[in-house]
């Protein structure tokens, strides 16, 4: 049995991380893990974030070049805008590192895109999708997902988190 750390995380956002376009992930509160996490797609969508235009371009290529095997259609309609978002929801996606946490007092000065003022700052790398997602139900903070298989996109992100300890 494998047991693996799991951070959910919604659309658009868990696959723009993924892409290792989003090297910061907001949260109302701090996290003091630091490690390889699973990223689950959670139900929930952030909509608004979706018609922002600043993301078009990155939602486009994601569409061109989904190689996800499970991906569910969603569509968003506001108004005249309309959308299509190809990405699988309520599955674990991809894997990452969380390499630090900051609190919003340590972030003040940031002019980093990706930070919302007054948000916890999970800075994150070493971001990639796993080659099929795992469909399951999320939960909040970092959880714990049991399985009988081994993940190697996890495995191999863990063993690079080892050596960039060890240095």
């Amino acid at each position: 049995m494998f047991e693996y750390p799991v951070l959910s995380v919604k659309e658009p956002w868990t696959t723009l991380v993924a892409m290792g376009v989003k090297p910061i992930e907001n949260r109302s509160r701090y996290f003091g893990f630091r490690g390889p996490v699973l990223l689950h797609s959670s139900l929930s969508v952030d909509w608004e974030a979706m018609e922002n235009p600043e993301y078009e371009e990155l939602i486009r290529v994601y569409r061109e070049n989904n190689h996800l095997a499970k991906v569910l259609m969603l569509r968003h309609s506001r108004g005249h805008n309309s959308k299509l978002w190809n990405a699988p929801l309520q599955a674990i996606t991809a894997v990452t590192i969380i390499k630090d946490c900051r609190r919003p007092e340590e972030m003040l000065d940031s002019l980093d895109p990706w930070y919302a003022q007054g948000q916890n700052a999970l800075f994150v790398e070493h971001s990639r999708p796993l080659s099929k997602p795992i469909p399951v139900k999320g939960n909040l903070g970092i959880w714990k997902f049991r399985t009988d298989i081994k993940i190697p996109e996890f495995e191999e992100v863990h063993q690079l988190w080892k050596q960039q300890r060890a240095v």
